[in-house]
Order: C-alpha cells, then sequence, then structure tokens
C-alpha cells in the first residue's frame, strides 16, 4: 500500500492478464478487509506487451517507414540519426466507453527489433469491495483492447511494402 492506493506490480514475468487478474482478486479480497478498506474510488490498469513487426528489420524502420512514411532524407534536417520513434494515443471516456485508455506505442530499448506497447486504462467508477470481480474485467478489458485494437491498427502498416 502507497499512502492512499494498493498498487500491485508483476514485470517481465510472461504471466497472462487473465493470471494476473487472478493474483490482483486474491490479494485485493485479502488486503481490503484487513486494511479498512470499503471501496476503490478509481481503479488504474497498465497493460505492457512487446510485439516485432514482420515486414521490417527493426521497429524503428517499421514505424518511420510505414506507419510515419518518413523518409531518410527527412531525418536529415534534425542535424543527427535517430534510432527511436515512438507515438501515444489517448481515448477519452464516452457514454458507450467509460474508462480512459492512454496507449504509448515505441521502438523496445532491449530489442530493437520489437515494439513496447503500453496501454493505460483508468476507470473512474467506484467499485464496492463486494463488487471486486470487475476489478478483473477492468483488467482484461484493458488488455483486450491492445491485443484486438491496438494490434489490428498496427497490422495494417505491417503489411505494407516499404516506399
Amino acid at each position: 500500500m502507497i499512502g492512499d492506493r494498493i498498487q500491485l506490480t508483476e514485470d517481465h514475468t510472461g504471466v497472462s492478464a487473465d493470471q494476473f487478474s487472478k493474483k490482483v482478486l486474491a490479494v485485493l479480497s485479502t488486503a481490503m478487509p484487513v486494511l479498512g478498506i470499503p471501496l476503490l474510488l478509481v481503479q488504474q490498469t497498465t497493460v505492457r506487451i512487446t510485439s516485432a513487426p514482420n515486414s521490417f528489420r527493426t521497429a524503428a524502420e517499421y514505424l518511420a517507414r510505414s506507419l510515419f512514411r518518413i523518409r531518410p532524407e527527412d531525418i536529415d534536417s534534425l542535424g543527427r540519426p535517430t534510432t527511436m520513434f515512438g507515438f501515444r494515443l489517448v481515448f477519452p471516456q464516452t457514454l458507450e466507453h467509460p474508462q480512459k485508455y492512454t496507449v504509448r506505442v515505441e521502438c523496445y530499448v532491449r530489442d530493437p527489433r520489437s515494439l513496447y506497447i503500453e496501454n493505460v486504462g483508468t476507470f473512474n467508477s467506484p467499485i464496492q469491495a463486494g463488487q471486486l470481480d470487475q476489478v478483473e474485467k477492468n483488467l482484461l478489458l484493458t488488455s483486450e483492447f491492445v491485443v484486438e485494437n491496438v494490434m489490428r491498427f498496427l497490422s495494417v502498416f505491417d503489411r505494407r511494402e516499404p516506399e
């Protein structure tokens, strides 16, 4: 517990969102009564994955040449070469989709071939201690948005031949 927050983190473990959500439920169902927490006001869930483009040698080449359509000579005006590219997308809350997503896509520092994709889902509806299954649903929604929406978007550009 950090101040007024409960933070559960699991990085670089290869654990699926489904497996992690089960751990989260187990921890919350035990911790909330002990700590006297009757509800969660806000849930923020971060899902991170890596993925390698199929049609390009590196993630930087994929982002620069296919997604952004930047030619090598366009970079010359910067006066230095670049090896990293990235972008951020924000999906605000709507009546139909009450959660906010902030998606970041960039070259993965540890593996130049791969993209680093992060989605931060923010859910502003309070969750009562007796309704913790909603925490799991929110976590899975955040993961599904990456897998089903962001990856589909990125794959459109991976199929194109570089110019």
